[in-house]
């Protein structure tokens, strides 16, 4: 709970650089919060509610959340908030209670000091990340640190990992992801119920043809597998529902859409990597709590001989069917 302190101000007078003080009126500062009510609460009626037309995670007063969805959640998140007038004060205000006897002076309030005992909420500094191996142990940590029981769960919820089958190994399941300000990352978690959406990413090519046939191939993603439920075995299939090619090394022009879910391999050749992916986006469809299916639509391109580095882009929602 936050303690609305007094605060020590001071005025910078237009033709005189020095600070004027005025001292504190210790009576008249308040002893416990006090915030005011808004007046108008139609602006504050469910506050976590902050995507039209969808779901929003641990928002329980989101009216696009379904029940069955709020009953996933780990969490309800605040709904209403009283309005907080923070550390700004009104010129009239200021004026009536410093009042001061000369019209030299511009319109500017400095805040001194804050004698708030509250320094805030902070995150612990988990220490420098240099390399992916030290990024999976900060999160390991974390997800180790915030685990409430060691019991092995059943059912997904809001932000356990979806689990499944990456080239035949089983675990946790790893898609792309952005990390360490823009770079490629390929064995990021998928949190369930929380979608990712414009997640893209600057692949480094350092050797096009390796790359043409594994992280811009279809077939790296076509044998993921995904787990109905956490404890299940890996058993759907992630199957293609459309892609599209261009010549746009962005993806975003000129495309043209097939709606067949027999997407090219991507093949090396004298011009570059055919049929390369530069956008997928994965929906997992929701059966209750659990997995139903996954599908993909693509987006593939040439990416020519020469090419250093390709903007990526990676996306995945969740949909109850």
């Amino acid at each position: 709970k936050t303690v609305l302190g007094c605060l020590i101000f001071c005025l910078v007078a237009s033709q005189n650089t020095s600070f004027v003080f005025y001292p504190i009126t210790w009576d008249e500062v308040a002893t416990s919060d006090v915030r005011p009510s808004p007046t108008n609460s139609s602006f504050v009626e469910c506050i976590c509610d902050l995507t039209a037309g969808s779901c929003d995670v641990n928002c329980c007063c989101d009216p696009d959340c379904s029940s069955l969805q709020v009953q996933l959640f780990s969490e309800c998140l605040p709904s209403k908030q009283d309005a907080d007038p923070g550390l700004c004060l009104s010129t009239s205000s200021l004026y009536r209670t410093n009042r001061i006897e000369t019209t030299v002076f511009e319109d500017q309030t400095c805040v001194v000091a804050n004698n708030n005992p509250s320094l805030g909420g902070y995150y612990v500094d988990p220490g420098s990340i240099t390399d992916e191996t030290s990024f999976e142990n900060v999160i390991s940590s974390i997800s180790t640190a915030s685990s409430t029981t060691s019991t092995p769960t059943t059912t997904y919820q809001e932000g356990i990992a979806v689990m499944g089958s990456n080239g035949g190994q089983s675990g946790k399941l790893r898609l792309p992801a952005r990390i360490f300000g823009d770079a490629c990352i390929d064995t990021a978690t998928v949190p369930f119920l929380e979608s990712s959406l414009g997640n893209a990413c600057t692949r480094k090519i350092t050797d096009l043809a390796t790359a043409c046939g594994t992280v811009f191939d279809v077939m790296t993603y076509e044998s993921l597998l995904a787990s109905p439920n956490p404890g299940d075995q890996p058993s759907i299939q992630f199957t293609a529902t459309s892609w599209a090619t261009t010549d746009d090394l962005n993806g975003v022009d000129d495309l043209t859409y097939y709606y067949d879910p027999d997407v090219p391999s991507s093949t090396f050749a004298s011009d570059g990597c055919e049929d390369a992916i530069i956008a997928a986006k994965f929906t997992f469809g929701l059966d209750g709590s659990s997995i139903a299916n996954v599908s993909v639509d693509y987006i593939l391109t040439t990416i020519p001989i020469g090419t250093t580095s390709i903007v990526q882009r990676f996306d995945y929602i969740f949909l109850e069917e």
